[in-house]
């Protein structure tokens, strides 16, 4: 078999890309990449790892079951991200490494071939980001079966960690937008309590507006506010009477007392 040519790397993306707009479940969408990356690379096996942030690890999200003969599968792999692997070296730099000699690199970590009794010998790591860099994991794919991964191979690989990369972050803006939701719930529903207990627990009030509408309506001065108007304007009707008829009474006494003075002269 040749290297992966252009015109191939271009179809199975195109098909990829297809099979996944159609796709909503993320881990069947990842299933796909990694599946693509070890048949359209001719690999034995491919991983797809994800960044812990929490625990300072990669762990396997995906991985692909090995047909090699003695070896054993593994249902996950974690790797210390301050760690020594590829994988690790890959997530922490963001750098593609493409090793043809595994083995005779300081940087390559053997333990997982020794507890599966897997034989590593070459090895293609793309990073996986999100599109403001921030690296979400790693692509591995390894053991090209016609030979060593060919620069075309490491293109495809990185086009391959771009559509991961874009259903990584989509994961993650959809956990943290139904995180933010749940607490607004939660804030809504504190407040919708602590509404209804004060109001319980108002001394002297009653917890229904109608019956405080009802003893506001009992208090002294309230009962008739209609008749308490009428009172009032019956009250300032006599006090005006009053003034005019004293003015009056002012005005005849004037006038007797002018008269007298006249007669006198």
């Amino acid at each position: 078999m040749t290297a992966v040519n252009v015109s191939t790397q271009l179809e199975a993306l195109l098909r990829l890309q297809q099979d996944l707009a159609l796709e909503t479940d993320i881990d069947k969408v990842l299933g796909r990449i990694v599946a693509t990356a070890r048949n359209t690379l001719s690999a034995e096996r491919a991983t797809l790892f994800v960044i812990d942030a929490g625990r300072a690890e990669l762990w396997s999200r995906v991985l692909t079951e090995g047909t090699e003969p003695g070896a054993v599968d593994v249902r996950e792999i974690r790797l210390p991200l301050d760690g020594q692997s590829l994988a690790a070296e890959v997530a922490r730099t963001g750098m593609l490494l493409r090793i043809d000699a595994p083995y005779d690199d300081p940087r390559f970590d053997p333990s997982t071939d020794q507890r599966t009794g897997f034989r590593t010998r070459s090895i293609l790591v793309a990073p996986i980001e999100a599109r403001d860099r921030r690296r979400l994991g790693v692509l591995q794919v390894i053991n090209k079966l016609d030979g060593a991964f060919s620069a075309d191979d490491e293109s495809f690989a990185q086009a391959l960690a771009g559509s991961a990369g874009i259903s990584l972050e989509y994961v993650q803006l959809s956990e943290e937008l139904a995180a933010e939701r749940l607490r607004v719930v939660k804030v809504a529903e504190e407040e919708r309590h602590r509404l209804a207990r004060d109001l319980h627990e108002q001394p002297g009030e009653s917890s229904r507006p109608s019956e405080r509408a009802a003893g506001a309506l009992r208090q002294p001065g309230r009962e008739d506010p209609h008749g308490a108007g009428r009172n009032g304007e019956r009250d300032a009707c006599r006090a005006e009477k009053q003034e005019t008829a004293e003015r009056r009474r002012l005005g005849a006494d004037a006038r007797c007392d002018e008269s007298a003075r006249h007669r006198s002269e």
